[in-house]
């Protein structure tokens, strides 16, 4: 019941900005115009803790990009938004290469992301052993993501790299619009978009294609993806609302592998050789759908039920062999939670779990000559793969401005092998469970002025070891090996001075790894793990940004990130090779990375965005005997977008990206192994491109 006539009411959604009303002037029934999150950072309300709290008083390092971050860049890749953000590193060899960091956490993973999770609209992208995809999710379809750094979220697992949280935009209340757009570029590069969107008192709803093609610069590089993505949201009433998701993608893309260091330097445009002769490819299939209810209970309690599913059908033309594989996953997850008052202060309760199963099946052929024709079979098998999380969290907002937060996940993961390969009379399943593994966390945030806040944290995190790092180099299974743990302990610092005018966001933390999981390759396709000892992970990350012109005619501001990544191996024994490499430099994470840039935008629609990245040189391999160059990139974008008529409006843009035509690793094989190792894929050389964007829009006279 709202107390008519005096008061205000706050309204803090997820992916809007927030509104205070006052009671003494509204007129009912209440209507609430929401707007998609703007430009004050420490104002937006972030989701991934379920509290509806603001990023300023949020216990932890976390970050959030929103459209002002999108637009920066055109929209063929994520990598450089998400380069952005200090504390995450993502490698970009092509287009469909991609690993990501966070805290050095991933870096030793071949060929992808792994030990980090990710969800869109709370489907999760991550595969039950534990790999992550988001190359494959068009930028368009992004309204926010949200960066958990290190095992900060008891919510979402406890994974020792973090979280990404995806969320698709809505449309503003009372909405009605159609996209299209297109863009052409350097080597090949075309895009085209076509999007519906709707939102009233009913619901909302978004219809979302796209089309992404380039011939590359590298020989064997050509690329081409399709998608389509429904969105929507039903309202039933005040208290219960049903949001639905559903993705299908189709995707080919050759594979031009990394280079040795003299190849790298003479012909970066060159594929390695025996990929060159196959012409390896990629072509697969994957779907996503999920449905999600919430319901507010009343007493201060509310549920949120969710099921999700999808599938992924894969052909791979690799010159060793063929590849076919295929898996289809389920899964759900409940949250409750409470809001109530205790020794008068607010207290939120948060409880709830999630399960997941997946069923992997992959064969492999002989490639006869290196051609891409199919031979006899080489392998057979089958994998099932399951995990359940239960989760609790408690925030309590004590006296002056100080919120404390705990937390506790308990995670439960197994996995089922089945050798069906026949012919060799050799059987090699297993089964491999993990005991129960309880992380918990502890936060405190206090607010020391309006606007100006400081926090700490401690939280424990585990990441367990994939299928194949489960496996002997006999392909038995592994009794011994066990999950990488780990404790991250933080303090920091955000808030704006300077008038409000400089935002600054600061943490200092350490990351203590144990039984950290190293891959041995013991065939073209096959890596195994081993527990091969301790990593100490200093890092301090800071991020800026400064409104030097925040008028309606004219504004302007200038950013910048920075990330020091002091890592260690504290005890690392190679007892395969009985080499000692305690002390060593961590592999594949930059020591230093600096971000900057400037934003201009105009009343007449005009904006500018110039961008500079710098990358420090790092270890390629755990010896430290050869690193990487230091590079530093610059890139420029520019548009003119202008309302003609009521409903049309239209953008022209343009940019350069490597604007010196830098030459410079974009990704690193991390450990490659052979005579002449092949640790580089090249960066892209200077590239341009530009794009139109039209659009009708409506705007309804009420909103919901």
């Amino acid at each position: 019941t709202l107390p008519l006539g005096k008061g205000s009411l706050l309204v803090l959604a997820p992916g809007y900005d927030s509104l205070r009303i006052e009671l003494a002037t509204a007129s009912f029934p209440l209507l609430l115009p929401l707007q998609a999150t703007g430009r004050s950072l420490e104002a937006v309300v972030i989701s991934a803790y379920e509290q509806g709290e603001r990023l300023l008083t949020h216990g932890g390092s976390l970050s959030v990009l929103t459209p002002r971050d999108f637009q920066r860049d055109p929209a063929t890749l994520i990598a450089p938004i998400l380069n952005r953000v200090p504390g995450l590193f993502m490698h970009s060899g092509t287009l469909s290469t991609n690993r990501i960091t966070i805290r050095g956490i991933g870096a030793r993973t071949p060929f992808g992301t792994s030990k980090i999770r990710a969800y869109l609209d709370d489907i999760p992208l991550t595969s039950g052993e534990g790999v992550t995809s988001i190359e494959d999710i068009d930028l368009t379809l992004l309204g926010r993501v949200e960066v958990i750094k290190g095992p900060a979220s008891s919510l979402y697992g406890a994974g020792l790299g973090g979280t990404l949280l995806l969320q698709t935009p809505r449309p503003s209340l009372g909405e009605t619009s159609l996209e299209a757009g297109g863009m052409a570029g350097s080597f090949g590069l075309q895009r085209g978009l076509i999007r519906y969107q709707q939102a009233d008192a009913a619901g909302a709803w978004q219809l979302h294609y796209h089309q992404q093609g380039s011939d590359g610069f590298r020989e064997n590089n050509r690329y081409d993806r399709q998608a389509l993505t429904a969105t929507g949201r039903l309202y039933a009433d005040e208290r219960a609302s049903l949001s639905l998701f559903g993705t299908f993608i189709r995707l080919r893309a050759e594979i031009p592998s990394s280079l040795d260091s003299a190849t790298f330097v003479d012909n970066p445009a060159a594929a390695a050789a025996p990929w060159l002769q196959t012409r390896g490819y990629e072509d697969y299939d994957r779907a996503l759908a999920g449905a999600s209810y919430r319901y507010q209970l009343g007493g201060g309690f509310s549920l949120t039920a969710s099921a999700f599913g999808g599938f992924y059908n894969n052909y791979e033309v690799r010159f060793f062999n063929l590849l076919e594989e295929g898996t289809q996953s389920a899964g759900g997850r409940a949250t409750l939670r409470w809001r109530g008052q205790l020794a008068g202060r607010t207290l939120q309760l948060t409880a709830g779990s999630e399960g997941y199963a997946e069923w992997y099946r992959w064969r492999t052929y002989q490639n006869i000559g290196r051609t891409g024709a199919r031979g006899d079979i080489l392998s057979d098998n089958a994998e099932a793969r399951q995990y359940l999380n239960g989760f609790a969290q408690a925030a309590w907002s004590l006296t002056g401005g100080t919120i404390l937060t705990t937390g506790l996940n308990l995670n439960g993961t197994q996995y089922q092998y089945a050798d069906r390969y026949a012919p060799d009379s050799v059987d090699l399943s297993g089964d491999y469970a993990f005991p129960l593994t309880p992380s918990p966390r502890l936060a405190l945030s206090h607010t020391l002025r309006p606007g100006l806040a400081v926090h700490g944290s401690l939280a424990h995190g585990f990441s367990p070891p994939s299928v194949s790092e489960t496996l002997t180099p006999e392909g038995l299974i592994n009794p011994d090996i066990q999950p990488e743990t780990g404790w991250n302990y933080e303090l920091g610092t955000r808030g704006r001075l300077l008038d409000g005018r400089l935002f600054v966001d600061l943490t200092l933390y350490r990351m203590m790894i144990r039984n950290l999981l190293v891959p041995q390759r013991v065939g073209p396709d096959l890596f195994v793990g081993r527990n091969a000892g301790r990593t100490r992970h200093d890092g301090l990350e800071l991020s800026t940004q400064w409104d030097m012109v925040p008028k309606p005619a004219l504004s302007a501001s200038l950013f910048a990130t920075y990330h020091l990544a002091r890592y260690r191996f504290v005890e690392f024994v190679d007892e395969a090779e009985d080499v000692d490499y305690s002390g060593n430099v961590f592999t594949g994470v930059p020591p230093h990375t600096l971000n900057a840039g400037l934003d201009v935008a105009t009343r007449a629609g005009l904006a500018l965005h110039l961008t500079w990245q710098w990358v420090d040189g790092m270890p390629t391999n755990d010896a430290n005997t050869v690193w990487s160059e230091a590079w530093q990139v610059i890139n420029l974008r520019a548009g003119w977008s202008r309302d003609w008529w009521r409903h049309f409006a239209t953008e022209l843009y343009g940019g350069v990206n490597n604007l010196l035509d830098a030459r410079y690793a974009a990704m690193l094989q991390v450990n490659a192994g052979g005579a002449n190792p092949r640790y580089f894929y090249p960066g892209q050389p200077r590239h341009v491109y530009l794009g139109l964007r039209l659009c009708w829009q409506k705007a309804a006279s009420e909103t919901r």
